[in-house]
This record gives structure tokens, sequence and C-alpha cells, in this order.
């Protein structure tokens, strides 16, 4: 096992830990690693760093857009203040932190919040008082960090990083009501991805008289044969059209047009990678969603190692490599096994592995151990792929049995196919999180 990587020794009497992000992989390191280092009775500050007051519970989204009534956005709101309870037993304190970082600096190792942070920077509860440290309005120092930032997405499946869970709430509820305008009679879902065939048919199911089609590269694209022909024929069978080798020209459509688009007989420009198609250059439509993948929450970090593409890159153990004490998880990492997902699940499942191997190096730092602690390294499950296509309908693919004798689709319907998923962020945050509104 990969042995740690020491930073320096803290000056201060108690560990201050950063953990910047609060979703899946955020939350639950900050969960699990507040646990651990209590039993161990080491003295810790802990701070959740978000730029909301709330996480927000994206894998119900789609769900939320059709049926507002049943699944409001509000439903889908967690808030954060329910997380800092002191855990039992130990000398570790827990805050939540609402700002938005604007800059982490690598060699003071400070968080620099941004002038623009709505409401200003938010302490739950107040701040410690460290005269050695700052603690305030614009900067949170820290001697180890887990990078947690996940990715954004298009409108409204994710709210937007910065601005208030107030305003998102309000867009997202907007979308839902210009969704259900009987003049928007055809709608295109650009995107054919999970989330893209998933937004497709849950609008296809709660408004079986408009025509949707999904518009993409590659239906599912990189994933198994198997699960690429059930989501061919669950989206036939629910007449969704699919256009493959075809996207939307998102630079030029948003020249005029604001995403998503509720427009009735608009035209929107494709750009199209098959010859055979090489005459569709637009697509007349009253309305344009947004499914086209997601873009790592990486601005903060230009002070570490990113790949082209934006992603932090870390080794077997979650370490950030060239520095010590920092670690990251979730949707912003690049794991070194190639074709690791962005996915919920996996996001919670790198974050038991991250608090392990934090604590671990906490707890050899604070005793004064020479050696550094050998550190556990994780490997990517098999794929598991669960998505459902509206309340009746659903994919899957398991280990060992793939697609077999649908007992992954049926475990779609069961799982998400209900409530559209608002159930299961329970089970992927670990927590006892009570909604803000039930």
């Amino acid at each position: 096992m990969p042995a740690a990587s020491q930073p320096t020794s803290s000056t201060t009497k108690r560990v201050r830990i950063a953990i910047i992000g609060a979703g899946p992989a955020g939350i639950i390191t900050f969960n699990l690693l507040s646990t651990s280092l209590a039993k161990s009775k080491t003295p810790a500050d802990i701070f959740l760093v978000n730029d909301k007051d709330s996480t927000f519970n994206n894998v119900a989204s789609p769900r939320a857009l059709v049926d507002p009534a049943n699944v409001p956005v509000e439903k889908l709101q967690y808030p954060l203040a329910q997380l800092v309870e002191k855990p039992t037993g130990g000398s570790v304190n827990l805050f939540i932190v609402v700002g938005k970082v604007e800059l982490v600096n690598k060699a003071a190792k400070e968080l620099v919040f941004a002038d623009d942070t709505p409401n200003g920077v938010k302490w739950i509860p107040e701040p410690p008082k460290d005269a050695s440290q700052p603690n305030s309005t614009t900067k949170v120092a820290y001697d180890y960090l887990v990078i947690a930032l996940g990715s954004s997405y298009h409108a409204p499946i994710k709210p937007v990083v910065g601005g208030t869970t107030e305003a998102f709430a309000d867009q997202f509820a907007q979308t839902a009501k210009a969704l259900k305008d009987p003049s928007i009679k055809h709608v295109v879902v650009a995107g054919l991805g999970i989330v893209g065939i998933e937004i497709a048919g849950e609008i296809k199911t709660e408004y079986p008289d408009k025509q949707v089609v999904a518009i993409g590269p590659a239906l599912l694209s990189g994933s198994p044969p198997e699960i690429i022909a059930q989501a061919r024929s669950v989206l036939a069978k629910k007449n969704i059209s699919v256009i493959e080798n075809c996207t939307i020209d998102i630079a030029a459509a948003s020249k005029d047009l604001v995403f998503p688009i509720f427009q009735p007989g608009v035209k929107i420009p494709l750009t199209t990678r098959d010859k055979s198609l090489s005459g569709t250059n637009s697509v007349t439509t009253d309305c344009v969603i947004l499914a086209t993948g997601i873009k790592p929450n990486s601005s903060p970090l230009s002070e570490f190692p990113l790949t082209d593409k934006g992603y932090v890159p870390v080794d077997a153990t979650f370490q950030v490599k060239d520095s010590p004490g920092v670690f990251a998880v979730g949707d912003i990492i690049q794991f070194p096994t190639p074709g690791v997902g962005k996915l919920a699940y996996l996001a919670g499942e790198q974050a038991k592995v991250v608090a392990e191997n934090l604590a671990a190096v906490v707890v050899a730092s604070v005793s004064g151990s020479a050696a550094a602690p050998k550190l556990r390294s994780w490997s990517a499950p098999k794929l598991v792929i669960i998505s459902s296509l509206g309340r009746d309908a659903g994919i899957g693919y398991l280990p060992g049995i793939k697609t077999k004798l649908g007992i992954g689709a049926f475990m779609a319907k069961k799982l998400k196919g209900g409530d559209g998923g608002v159930g299961l962020v329970r089970h992927i945050k670990q927590s006892r999180f009570v909604p803000a509104s039930k």
C-alpha cells in the first residue's frame, strides 16, 4: 500500500481540515472523517465549505422537472446545518462555511473567498476563536484539504456555482412551468448520455402528447453494447426519437437564445458528423434542454496540477500529486485507472477511502509518528448502470448478468421509478438529511 506524503507540521494546537464541496463526496468524507477523528480523540476543526447553505439532490432533477406538484424543487434541497452536530466522545468541532471559494492558495494553505459571494461568507456555527489563523469573510486557513468541488451541469439539472438557493429554486420552478405549457409540443433534449435519456423519458411519460427527440453523437457512448441495445429498445417503445451523429450547435444558438429554450417554432442549428446527415443543418422545435455532459468545478485550483480538461489527477489513495496533505474525490478527479465514471454512488465509495486515509495521516501527524502511515488504495467496482426512463420504464446493467432477465431494468423502476430518486439521497449521502420541504 502506498505511504502518505506528510505535510509540514502545523503550529496550531488543533488540526484544521477543510473539505470544499458539499456533494455526495464532500458530505460523506465530512461525516466519516469527523466520526473517525472523534473516536481517536484527535483535536480537530473540520470545515465543510460550500457556495450555498444547502446541497441538492440532482439525481431526482429529471422527475422534479415534470412533476413539481409531487416533487417540488424544495424537496431536493437539504440544509447543511444538519451536519454540524458534534460527534460523541471526541474533541472534533464541525463547521459549515458558506461562501464561494475564488482561490485555493496552495503555498499559504488558505481558501480565499470571492468578494461577490452572495450575502457574504456565513459560518454555522460561529467560527472558532484562533488569532493565529485567519477566520474571516475573506480567508480560511487549513492544515489538510479535501477537494470535492464536483462538477457543473447545464441548468436546471444542477445549481449554478455561486448563485443562491432561492434563485435556483425559482429558475427550476419556471422551467417546470414552461415545460408543462400546451404550446410546447415538440421538445429536443440535447444529449444521449444517462441524464439526457432520463430527461427524455420523464418528459414523454408525463406529457405523452409532446414529441420528444434526443440528439447527440452516440447513444450511451462508451457503454457496453447490451445496455445500449436495451436503452434503444425502451426509447423506441416510448416513441422517443433518437438522432445520433449530430449535436446542437450551442455556440451558434447561444448568440440569440438562452438555454433552456422555450420558444414555439424556433430553429436550432445543428452540427453533423455523418455524411448522410449533411443536409440536416437545423431542427425546428419549441423547446431545447441541454444534457451534454459535466464540467469540473476547478476554477479555484489554478495553483494545483490539472488535466487539459480541468480535472485533478490523483493516485490510487486519492492524494493529489506534489500536494502533501491534499486529497481529492468525486467528479473533480481523474483517477489513474481509465473509465471511472462520474456517478454519485462512486463518489460515495471513494469518500470512504479518503476519510480513512486522511484520518490515518492526521492521527500519525498529531501523535508525532516518524513513519508515514500506509494508506488504502481504491479499485473501481464493476460497472453498474441503473436508470429510470419515467415511472414505468428503466434500463439496468449489473455485474455478471449484464442486462439478462431484465433484472437491472426492474431494479431501476423499483429504486428510481416511483419517486424519481428522491429517496436515494439518504443512501447516497449516508446521512439523516431532512429536505427543506417534506
